[in-house]
């Protein structure tokens, strides 16, 4: 094997290795997901302080072609229950915040844990027809 062989079964390697890890992390609309937790940057890239499960509300074609994800908060706390832009989930009794909408890296993805059911995600649809006035 000549040294360009070489360096050409490497790449193809990497490659098939990067291909495997983002497999992986796909995810799927609907899908409750927890990030990675860093605590050092924490504080500058998430609003949302703490450990706590977003969802993914993205389009499967889209999570499926690209290395980002839309995602909103979610929270075991119902402060505002008459916001139009918060609906109840069956997910540990959590609410999903569509006013946190954010575009995230799929890698960020540590684990999926959940998905909400079809009824459940339309009422999620509602409240981001609500929010972005669509």
């Amino acid at each position: 094997m000549t040294r360009q062989e070489y360096i050409y079964v490497q790449e193809i390697e990497k490659l098939r290795k990067k291909l495997k890890q983002y497999e992986k992390n796909k995810v799927r609309r609907g899908d409750v997901v927890y990030l990675k937790y860093n605590k050092e940057d924490y504080r500058l890239k998430y609003s949302y302080m703490g450990r706590r499960p977003y969802l993914v509300v993205s389009n499967d074609k889209g999570n499926k072609a690209s290395p980002t994800c839309i995602v909103v908060p979610m929270t075991s706390k119902d402060k505002r229950p008459d916001l139009l832009i918060h609906s109840s989930c069956s997910y540990h009794g959590s609410t999903v915040c569509c006013e946190g909408i954010k575009v995230i890296d799929q890698e960020e993805v540590e684990d999926i844990r959940y998905h909400l059911s079809e009824e459940e995600m339309d009422n999620v649809n509602k409240c981001l027809k609500v929010l972005l006035s669509i």
